[in-house]
């Protein structure tokens, strides 16, 4: 293999690369990843949490008590509980 070759297999690797990456980046209450925005919302007083899922289509709120049971809301309704 010559140095040509070498040269533009390397530019379309990088090129590959940089063309098929999904954006990643730290916010200041979560993480962006592709196009969802994930962020930590609130502590409740009996020691649950609320995560934040934001797409561009929806907004998807993941409430988990301090023992596990998941409550998943979407457009003020909640659409799953677990036991």
């Amino acid at each position: 293999m010559n140095a040509d070759t070498a040269e533009q297999i390397e530019a379309l690797a990088q090129a590959a690369a940089t063309k098929d990456t999904v954006r990643r980046e730290l916010t200041e209450y979560g993480f962006q990843f592709g196009a969802a925005l994930v962020e930590r919302c609130m502590e409740t007083g009996r020691g649950g949490v609320v995560v934040t899922v934001k797409t561009p289509k929806c907004t998807l709120n993941v409430y988990v008590t301090k023992t596990g049971k998941v409550r998943l809301w979407m457009g003020g309704f909640e659409v799953l509980t677990t036991r």
